[in-house]
């Protein structure tokens, strides 16, 4: 009888040492867990969105569907990859037709932002930040003649990169706001740097999910993004 008490308190301390073990490794998750404002810079997401950019230049529409993943690398550092497939259309005035082709999109990206948090109830948090992020856009399908920029046939790839500098406003720990500016161009092709002004918006309907709308224009393009997020 002394052994078998003895055999149980010894496996006692074991599970205690196990449970001990879980929770001291696992308290720092449930403490940023539990800190988490919902916000998208310093947070860890992956999102399902749709992009919709158009140009005035030869009437070019661009449809783009891509899944994002952005992670938190330190309380400072963000970091993002997204991959997209989608299709693009095109006035041809100098072969009176419209043209297509498939498409091809990767991103990645990194983050740096410094929170400041104010001592109010409606903004709970200020996130200055710069991004910047360089990819690839590969196209296949109809040659673009009217646009030497573009030409390709029947298949090519040039490598966009941008700068981005804003700040996100988050109210309430549910509604994050973004105006940010971002300049945009490409490598191994010759186009004109393009300047955007845009805006983005946030919303949390609950912790773990929410859904994103931005917006943003530059001389002769505009761009249309939307995104489900999912918070981990």
């Amino acid at each position: 009888m002394c052994l078998i008490n003895k055999l149980s308190m010894i496996s006692l301390i074991k599970n205690l040492r196990v449970v001990i073990l879980f929770t001291i490794f696992s308290l720092p998750k449930f403490i940023l867990l539990a800190e988490n404002d919902n916000s998208i810079l310093g947070n860890s997401y992956v999102g399902i969105g749709y992009d919709r950019s158009t140009s005035d230049i030869l009437n070019f529409q661009h449809n783009l569907y891509s899944l994002k993943l952005r992670n938190t690398i330190s309380d400072k550092f963000d970091n993002s990859i997204s991959v997209g497939m989608g299709n693009a259309k095109w006035n041809e005035p100098l072969l009176l037709k419209t043209s297509s082709s498939n498409t091809f999109v990767t991103e990645l990206g990194l983050a740096f932002h410094n929170s400041i948090f104010p001592d109010n109830a409606f903004v709970t948090k200020i996130d200055p930040f710069v991004h910047a992020s360089i990819g690839t856009f590969t196209q296949s399908g109809d040659k673009m003649v009217s646009n030497n920029a573009f030409t390709y046939l029947p298949i090519a790839t040039h490598f966009p990169w941008t700068l981005t500098l804003g700040s996100e406003f988050h109210f309430f720990d549910k509604l994050s706001i973004i105006p940010f500016y971002q300049i945009s161009d490409a490598l191994t092709v010759e186009v004109e740097l393009q300047n955007f002004f845009g805006i983005s918006a946030s919303y949390f309907f609950i912790d773990t999910l929410g859904l994103n709308i931005s917006f943003k224009s530059a001389s002769d393009q505009n761009v249309f993004s939307t995104s489900i997020l999912y918070d981990f």
